[in-house]
C-alpha cells in the first residue's frame, strides 16, 4: 500500500503542479473542470448507493449549476472568467462573490453538521440534503481555484494556499501520532485528535509563515510595499484561518462517507482513494482565501 500511494504521488504531483504553474490557462481550466466532475461523480455515491436514476439526476444537476455559473462569468470575449477588473465593480466579480458566499455559508453549516453528528443527520442524510452539501462544497472550490489563478497573487497565491492546508494535514498528522490524545470529532473521525489540530496549524504557521514572510520582505524592498506589524499580524491570522477551515472540509467529507459507509471517496488515485480524499482540505480553504481575495483586490479599485 505505501509503495502504490508513492509511485501514484510521484507521478501524479508533478503532473498536477506542471499545469497549475506552467500551462496555459485553457489548459489550466480544462484540468479544475475535469477534476470537477471526478468530484461530483464521486460525491454522486455519497447521495445514493445503488440508484442509477438520482446519481444520474444529481450528476445533471451539478453539471447545470456548473453551465450556469460559466455563463454567467464569461463576461470577456477572450476569457472565460476574469473577475479581477482594476477598473470598477464588475458584474462578473459580483457573480463570484455571489458563489464564494455561498461557500462560506456552508462553510458555517457544515461545521454545525460535523460538530453535533450524528444527531443532526437527519437533516441532511437524504438525496436533496446531500446534493445541497454537494452544491455549496463544490462549486466555490472550482470557482476558487479560477478566481485564485487569475487574481493579482496568479498562479502563486494558489500554490500558497495549497502549502498552508497541505502543511497543516502533514504537522496534524505527525503531531497527532506523537501528541494525540484527546478527540476532536470522535463520531466523525476517530483519528484526529486537538493535539493533532493544534500540531497542524502551528507546522503551517512555522512552513506558510516562513515562505510568507520572505515573500513579503522581498516585495518590500523591490516594490513600495512597506512590511508593517500589522502586515505580519495579518498573514498569519490568515495561515491559522486556512489552516483551522481545512480541518473542517477533511470532517466534512469524513461525516458523508461515514454516513454512506465507505471507507474512500473513489479509486481513481491508487493507494489514495479518490480525488474527494486529496482535496477535502481544500474545499473551504480555497473559496475562503478566494473571497479575501476578492475584497481585496475590490478595495484597491
Amino acid at each position: 500500500m505505501l509503495r502504490t500511494r508513492i509511485i501514484t504521488a510521484a507521478v501524479m504531483l508533478p503532473i498536477a503542479l506542471y499545469i497549475i504553474l506552467f500551462s496555459p490557462y485553457k489548459v489550466f481550466f480544462a484540468f479544475v473542470t475535469a477534476c470537477y466532475f471526478v468530484a461530483v461523480w464521486e460525491w454522486s455515491h455519497f447521495v445514493t448507493a445503488e440508484n442509477l436514476l438520482l446519481k444520474s439526476l444529481f450528476r445533471f444537476f451539478m453539471l447545470l449549476m456548473l453551465f450556469l455559473i460559466y455563463k454567467a462569468l464569461n463576461t470577456h470575449q477572450h476569457h472565460v472568467i476574469y473577475v479581477f477588473e482594476h477598473q470598477a465593480f464588475s458584474l462578473a466579480a459580483f457573480y463570484a462573490l455571489i458563489v464564494l458566499t455561498v461557500g462560506l455559508v456552508g462553510l458555517v453549516v457544515s461545521t454545525y453538521f460535523v460538530c453535533t453528528y450524528p444527531r443532526t443527520a437527519k437533516c441532511w442524510n437524504h438525496p436533496i440534503g446531500k446534493s445541497l452539501c454537494a452544491l455549496w462544497t463544490l462549486l466555490p472550490w472550482w470557482l476558487s481555484m479560477i478566481v485564485l489563478h487569475q487574481s493579482v497573487l496568479g498562479v502563486w497565491g494558489l500554490l500558497f494556499a495549497g502549502i498552508i492546508v497541505w502543511s497543516a494535514d502533514s504537522g496534524a498528522y505527525f503531531a497527532g501520532r506523537r501528541f494525540g490524545k484527546r478527540k476532536l470529532a470522535e463520531a466523525v473521525s476517530p483519528g484526529k485528535t486537538i493535539e493533532g489540530v493544534l500540531g497542524g496549524v502551528l507546522t503551517s504557521c512555522v512552513i506558510a509563515g516562513g515562505l510568507g514572510l520572505w515573500v513579503l520582505s522581498h516585495a518590500a524592498h523591490s516594490t513600495h510595499i512597506v512590511l508593517t506589524p500589522l502586515s505580519i499580524i495579518a498573514l498569519f491570522v490568515m495561515i491559522i484561518l486556512l489552516s483551522v477551515v481545512s480541518v473542517v472540509g477533511d470532517l466534512a467529507e469524513s461525516m458523508f462517507k461515514r454516513a454512506a459507509n465507505l471507507k474512500d471517496s473513489g479509486k481513481i488515485l491508487p493507494g489514495h482513494g479518490g480525488l474527494l480524499d486529496r482535496i477535502d482540505g481544500l474545499t473551504f480553504a480555497l473559496p475562503l482565501f478566494a473571497w479575501m481575495l476578492v475584497w481585496f483586490n475590490l478595495a484597491l479599485t
